[in-house]
């Protein structure tokens, strides 16, 4: 290979699902051989189903690395499901090969263009800015109501939206592997991070003007000789009305890994909302209890215990802009979205470090189990053990 150039993840080589088919891909990275300041990475993928090849490109400029500075543009063009976007998912590659298999309930084709700028301008305090272009291109039966069109409804729509972000966090340490630039995370203060986007009608053909705003706080603490807590706290408000796509969808797990952004007992897009708080809570009890036990102390496993919680809601404007038929006369599917006065809650306990690598973990979910399928008819399970894998010290 060229030097400087890696291939790959392997992990997302091959995949087969109810759109694509059998679907192969083919991406590539640059390293801090190839260039200092420059870090360039994309792929092109095909569905032998579809017939329709797909691809994705980043390009990052970096500005300056004290204090950390870059400039960066991506553009890709891919097969999507609802609740399941590359953003949403984060960096589990696991998970993101994972839900590319199996049955695609509501996938959609979208085409992404975005440019940011973001900058460290004293230590501690990062903001960004960017601006985003989406297009929504639906696969199954979809519909919503506007006024743009003669008909009154449209299938598919753009959005247009600039994108600001503050983040906040005291005394964060970074270690620096060529090009990457890793949290370590902060001593004793919570990670904060402000977003607010913007939605712009009549912009790069964007359809809606909106506002969207979220928050998070992340932190752990030490509870003395009973181990350390983790938590993060989030909330999301947009006061406007939109298509669900354009909502808040709760990332859901019906992987058999443990994900540790997602509510692991919630199945993809149960639920959405257009307002929302969310507790995500692990302590882990490090050897207070296995230390006990001469037979498991060599181990080292460690056990913990977490607990999901998420309040949320839709507005009955957002409920109602989606119509019960299409022009043709084909059924709408609505969304799922939860009752603001009843929460949705999991817990779960486990063992982690188990050879330094893995962890093991039994879930529980204690709400909103009275039916037996989601809206689109997927089984809810009220228990499942789950694993992941990871390397502590």
């Amino acid at each position: 290979m060229y030097p400087g150039i890696e291939v790959g993840p392997f992990l997302s080589a091959g995949a087969y699902n109810t759109i694509e088919g059998l679907r192969l891909r083919a991406g590539f990275r640059t390293n801090a051989e190839f260039s200092k300041v420059w870090v360039m990475d994309g792929y092109l993928a095909y569905g032998f189903k579809d017939g329709v090849m797909k691809y994705g490109a980043n390009a990052k400029y970096i500005l300056s690395r004290k204090p950390w500075a870059e400039i960066g543009a991506r553009t890709s063009y891919d097969l999507e499901q609802i609740g399941l976007t590359s953003e949403a998912v984060g960096n589990n590659s696991l998970f993101a090969a994972y839900s590319r298999f199996g049955r695609y309930r509501r996938g959609y084709y979208q085409r992404e263009h975005m440019a940011y700028i973001r900058g460290e301008i004293i230590k501690g305090l990062t903001p960004m800015i960017g601006i985003r272009q989406r297009s929504f291109e639906p696969l199954y039966n979809f519909a919503y109501i506007t006024e743009n069109e003669p008909s009154g409804q449209s299938r598919t729509y753009h959005n247009t939206e600039l994108i600001t972000e503050l983040r906040i966090a005291k005394n964060e340490l970074f270690i620096y592997n060529d090009n990457d630039r890793i949290s370590l995370g902060t001593a004793q203060s919570p990670i904060y991070t402000l977003r607010y986007s913007l939605g712009l009608q009549n912009t790069l053909g964007g359809d809606f003007n909106y506002h969207r705003f979220t928050l998070s706080m992340a932190d752990n603490f030490r509870l003395g000789i009973l181990g350390r807590s983790y938590y993060t706290l989030s909330a999301g408000y947009t006061p406007s009305t939109l298509p669900y796509p354009l909502l808040f969808p709760h990332l859901g797990n019906q992987s058999l890994f443990y994900v540790g952004n997602a509510f692991n007992m919630m199945n993809y897009y149960e639920f959405l909302s257009d307002r929302y708080a969310s507790l995500k809570y692990e302590h882990n009890f490090e050897g207070l209890l296995f230390n006990r036990i001469p037979a498991i102390k060599k181990l080292k496993w460690r056990t913990l215990l977490n607990v999901n919680v998420l309040y949320g809601g839709a507005r009955q404007s957002n409920q109602d802009i989606i119509p019960d038929y299409d022009l043709q006369g084909n059924a709408i599917p609505g969304f799922g979205s939860l009752n603001p006065s009843k929460p949705y809650v999991e817990i779960g306990y486990g063992i982690d470090n188990i050879l330094k690598f893995f962890r093991i973990e039994a879930l529980h979910r204690l709400t909103y189990i009275s039916q037996p399928r989601t809206i689109d008819g997927i089984p809810i399970n009220r228990f499942a053990v789950k694993a992941s894998a990871y390397f502590t010290l």
